[in-house]
């Protein structure tokens, strides 16, 4: 199979942002032309001809239409597929590329927003044993524009607000084209997402680790861990041989130590754990892991695993309800934010660890896993916040409880239902997106008693400044009368 691919096809897309602002310095052409282009191909996702561009109305320069026709395309990727879910939460996406490679992308609707999952590779040389994708092999890296175009393609379905890497691919073994995607969904001239709002998942590539927390240490960073020790995680992640555990901790707590989480007291990363039975469902299990992240800032996503028709390790399992509930109760025990992974798109093979070019529906999930920056971490008060996996039958996020309870830390300890409302909360304003990236409003018009005072206090002091200056005005008629 082959693992490298050529990076453009015989014209450059115009989202490969750093050829697109390389060439138009060859030509003395202003960057700012750049940006207006590329603004109005983000507010227009489904444009694809160069002849809808209104150049005009954009005033570029004649000279660069010709040198965008000769050199770039909008788009050299299409959507080869659209696959939607029964309940309508998930869309799966397969994308053909200019090579004739394909890739996937999944969006998935929460209650108030909507999550793209991207790939960074077509395949993945990690090869972890419950992972679909793994059976393909590394075909080839994406560059920054076909990491970008799914974003395009995504918003011509539905209007995106948090990004997390854990489509197809290991996406810190594509540094350069991730890191480049990464600035251009965070640059306040494109499409100015939040750094919070982006997560980067890893099973571990140190180097890159530190790399990332050195050049975008506010992007949410998520470890696939799966194991609490080193001898089982090779069992599920070969390539941990190369990434001793106490190293991959070592590198994940420097991250959490420069991360700056938008909401006071709020976790600064999260542990990915796909539940296997027989594997690492134990309690023993549970204890081991709960004693390695005590003293971390994380939240773990518990993750059942999901049936693939095509796995390294075809013995693997997923784990029955009493096994997950066991496990998720232990964890709380050791005063850890955990969480379930609640089940969304398998049923078009779009859940974790299914994608790998196949629409073979095999019923297993994703859950809302992009704001955990919101959810704050109550260890220092013998407290922990938990969320139960909601059942296969009820998939719709807005028949889930709305309040979430903080319990004891009891060996006995009830699993509470909470939502994603306590991320949207802790969201106070809406952002200020270009286009189809534009969020609700999700606040309404709703005033708090603080803004109430602080007007009233303004209308005070105006009208106090009024009184005044009339008294300074008749003091002054009066001195003229009396003259």
């Amino acid at each position: 199979k082959r693992t490298r691919r050529p990076p453009v096809g015989p014209k450059t897309p115009i989202l490969q942002i750093d050829a697109l602002l390389k060439c138009l310095e060859n030509e003395k052409i202003k960057p700012l032309n750049a940006y207006r282009l590329l603004r109005w191909v983000l507010k227009n996702p489904s444009s694809s001809n160069w002849d809808e561009v209104p150049y005009e109305d954009l005033e570029l320069p004649h000279r660069m239409i010709e040198i965008m026709k000769a050199n770039f395309v909008l788009k050299s990727s299409t959507i080869a597929e659209r696959l939607d879910s029964i309940d309508g939460t998930t869309t799966k996406l397969l994308i053909d590329l200019h090579d004739g490679e394909q890739v996937e992308a999944v969006v998935m609707r929460h209650e108030k927003r909507a999550t793209l999952c991207v790939s960074s590779q077509v395949g993945c040389k990690m090869g972890c044993t419950f992972c679909a994708t793994g059976t393909m092999g590394l075909r080839g890296n994406l560059s920054s524009g076909e990491i970008l175009e799914q974003l395009l393609h995504a918003g011509t379905v539905e209007k995106v607000r948090n990004i997390v890497f854990m489509g197809m691919g290991e996406p810190l073994s594509n540094y350069d084209s991730v890191l480049l995607s990464l600035k251009a969904m965070t640059d306040v001239s494109l499409w100015s997402l939040k750094h919070g709002r982006i997560t980067v998942s890893t099973v571990g590539v140190i180097a890159n680790m530190h790399k990332l927390t050195r050049d975008m240490p506010n992007i949410s960073l998520a470890l696939s861990l799966h194991a609490p020790t080193q001898e089982i995680r090779e069992i599920i992640v070969p390539t941990a041989k190369a990434h001793p555990l106490p190293e991959l901790l070592n590198a994940l707590d420097l991250h959490l130590a420069q991360c700056k989480t938008k909401t006071k007291g709020a976790v600064a990363g999260m542990i990915e754990y796909i539940l296997i039975a027989g594997v690492n469902d134990s309690s023993e299990c549970a204890h081991l892991l709960g004693g390695l992240l005590k003293t971390r800032n994380v939240m773990l996503n518990l993750i059942p695993y999901n049936d693939t028709s095509s796995t390294i390790n075809a013995d693997f399992k997923p784990p029955d309800k009493e096994s997950v509930d066991n496990f998720q109760s232990i964890i709380v025990s050791h005063g850890i934010i955990c969480r379930v992974r609640r089940e969304m798109g398998a049923d078009i093979a779009g859940a974790c660890g299914q994608l790998a070019l196949t629409k073979k529906p095999e019923i297993q999930g994703v859950g809302d896993i992009e704001d955990f920056g919101n959810v704050k971490n109550n260890n220092s008060k013998g407290k922990a916040r938990v969320v139960k996996k909601v059942s296969k039958v009820d998939m719709n996020p807005s028949n889930e409880k709305k309040d979430n309870e903080n319990v004891e830390t009891k060996h006995n300890q009830k699993v509470v239902d909470t939502s994603s409302k306590q991320a949207s909360e802790n969201e106070n304003q809406t952002d200020k997106k270009i286009g189809s990236f534009q969020s609700p409003n999700e606040k309404g018009n709703h005033y708090s008693t603080k803004t109430v005072l602080i007007f009233g206090s303004l209308i005070a002091v105006a009208a106090f400044s009024l009184a005044v200056l009339n008294m300074k005005s008749f003091d002054r008629r009066k001195s003229i009368l009396f003259r």
